[in-house]
């Protein structure tokens, strides 16, 4: 019965963490950002809510990732120990560990790519106009980017 608990606790684990993950439908996806035209090019501005989302799933997956890292080398140590008994909670706690980051890596690097993309695009709405003293066709002269 001792032997079934780890098993029970890292399905349930497994089972929460893929109900947990909801793919967003198109819809919903565009509801994430909106686009406003600015002369003839896109910009795209991305939304609070979709950084909340990014920052969640971020922090979400570095959890998940951290707990199964911690699974796996608990299960490391108790798998390489002569009980018996050790040996099956070691190669339990190890397979759930190895099923836990693979499902917290993902979501991790997702996370940090959408609050990277963000950032970026936070840091170009701030940086819509220049002016540099470059040289041009005609020699040196002033130049101003939008």
């Amino acid at each position: 019965m001792l032997k079934t608990i780890p098993l029970l606790l890292t399905l349930l684990l497994f089972g929460l963490q893929l109900q947990s993950q909801n793919q967003p439908t198109p819809d919903e996806e565009m509801k994430s950002f909106v686009v406003r035209q600015d002369s003839s090019l896109p910009v795209v501005i991305y939304d609070q809510e979709y950084y909340d989302e990014a920052l969640t799933l971020k922090k979400r997956g570095t959890v998940i990732s951290t707990a199964g890292i911690g699974c796996i080398a608990i299960g490391s140590i108790l798998f390489f120990q002569d009980n018996s008994y050790n040996n099956d909670l070691g190669g339990v706690l190890l397979l759930g560990g190895v099923v836990t980051s693979a499902i917290g890596i993902p979501q991790w690097i997702t996370g940090s790519a959408k609050v990277n993309a963000y950032e970026e695009a936070q840091l170009k709405q701030q940086k819509k106009v220049s002016l540099n003293l470059e040289f041009t066709s005609n020699g040196l002269g002033l130049v101003m980017r939008l």
